[in-house]
C-alpha cells in the first residue's frame, strides 16, 4: 500500500506534467529550459521528459532548446559529469524521438576566468566585493547570447501575448533559500503563479513548474530512477553533492527551509573567492579521497593570498595608467 504522502507527491507531479502539457501545446512560443546538472534542473528535464514521452509522436512538434553553462573553472568532476550529461540526453532524446536540442555555452576568451585573472590582472571576487564580476562573464552573459540568439529566430507574434517570444523554463524553487524566495517574488506574475518576468529581457516568460516543491518530494522523485530516461545515472547526480545526500537530501524538513546543496555542498567554481578560510567544498573532495584536490586548494590559497598583498597591487587603478 502506498502511503497518503507518497500518493499525494504523486498527484502533485502528475498535476505538474499536466500543466507542462498544455503550456508545451496551447503556447505557440518556442521552448528553452536552463539546465545545470543539478538536482532542480535534473527533475525540472525529467517532468518535461516524462510529459513528452507521454504525447503521440505527432505532437511533439515543437523543439526544446535545452541550455547548459560550462565556466570554464567547474571542479573537474563537474565538468566531466556535465558533459557526459550533455551527450546522454542529446543522443537519448535522437533515439526516443525527443525533441529537445542542447546547446553547451561558454565564455568568450575575453570573458573567461584565467584572461581577466592573470591576463589583466582583475581581482577574484570574494565577500567584501561590492561587484561579483565572475556571474556576469562565466555564466549571465553567455547564456544570454544563446537567448538573444533564440530570440532572432522566435516568430512574430501579434495580439495580446505579442510581448513574449520565448518561454525559459527554471528549475527555481521557493524553499531553495530566502534569497531565492525574494527573487521569486519579486518577478512573479502573482503568488499562486509558474510564470514570471525576466530581469533582463521584456520579450522572455519566464516559467517555474517546481516553485512549490520542497525537497522531500524533490529527492523522493529524483530516487525512484537508477538511471533517468535521458540517459543520466542517478548515483553521477547525487556524487555532485558528496557523501552526505541522504542527510542533506532525505532528512532536511521542509519547515526548516534548507534546501539540498547549501553550505557548498555541491560542486561548483573551484576558483570562487566568496568563501572565507579554506573552501568546504575543496576539503569535503579531499576528505572523501580525492587527492588531486589538493593542488586546487593550494593554487587558489596562493590567489587569494596574491590578491590581498600589496606588493602584488598596482599603486593606481588601470584607468589612471590609460589616461596618461
Amino acid at each position: 500500500m502506498f502511503s497518503s504522502g507518497t500518493i499525494r507527491m504523486n498527484d502533485i507531479f502528475e498535476e505538474i506534467k499536466e500543466h507542462m502539457k498544455k503550456v508545451y501545446l496551447m503556447e505557440d512560443v518556442p521552448l528553452a529550459l536552463a539546465y545545470s546538472g543539478g538536482k532542480d534542473s535534473t527533475l525540472l528535464l525529467l517532468l518535461l521528459w516524462e510529459m513528452l514521452l507521454s504525447l503521440p509522436v505527432y505532437q511533439r512538434k515543437k523543439k526544446v532548446h535545452l541550455i547548459t553553462s560550462d565556466t570554464g573553472v567547474e571542479t573537474p568532476d563537474m565538468t566531466e559529469y556535465l558533459h557526459n550529461a550533455i551527450d546522454s540526453i542529446q543522443r537519448s532524446a535522437d533515439e526516443q524521438r525527443i525533441p529537445v536540442e542542447t546547446t553547451i555555452v561558454k565564455p568568450s576568451l575575453k570573458q573567461s576566468f584565467w584572461f581577466k585573472v592573470l591576463g589583466r590582472g582583475t581581482l577574484i571576487s570574494t565577500p567584501n566585493t561590492r561587484h561579483r564580476w565572475c556571474t556576469a562573464s562565466l555564466k549571465i552573459y553567455p547564456s544570454q547570447y544563446k537567448l538573444k540568439e533564440l530570440l532572432s529566430q522566435a516568430p512574430i507574434r501579434i495580439g495580446d501575448q505579442a510581448k513574449h517570444q520565448l518561454i525559459l523554463m527554471l528549475g527555481t524553487r521557493n524553499e531553495e533559500s530566502a534569497r531565492r524566495r525574494a527573487s521569486i517574488a519579486k518577478w512573479e506574475l502573482s503568488e499562486e503563479s509558474y510564470f514570471s518576468g525576466h530581469s533582463d529581457f521584456d520579450e522572455i516568460l519566464c516559467y517555474g513548474p517546481l516553485k512549490f516543491i520542497s525537497s522531500d518530494f524533490l529527492w523522493y522523485k529524483l530516487m525512484d530512477y537508477t538511471v533517468f530516461p535521458f540517459g543520466v545515472k542517478l548515483s553521477d547526480l547525487t556524487l555532485q553533492y558528496g557523501e552526505s545526500i541522504m542527510e542533506c537530501g532525505m532528512k532536511t524538513s521542509s519547515d526548516q527551509g534548507n534546501a539540498c546543496g547549501a553550505a557548498g555542498s555541491r560542486a561548483g567554481c573551484w576558483t570562487c573567492g566568496m568563501l572565507s578560510g579554506n573552501d568546504p567544498m575543496l576539503v569535503r573532495h579531499i576528505e572523501e579521497g580525492k587527492t588531486k584536490y589538493q593542488y586546487l586548494l593550494e593554487w587558489k590559497n596562493l590567489m587569494l593570498r596574491m590578491r590581498n598583498d600589496i606588493r602584488f597591487r598596482e599603486v593606481l587603478p588601470r584607468q589612471l595608467f590609460k589616461r596618461n
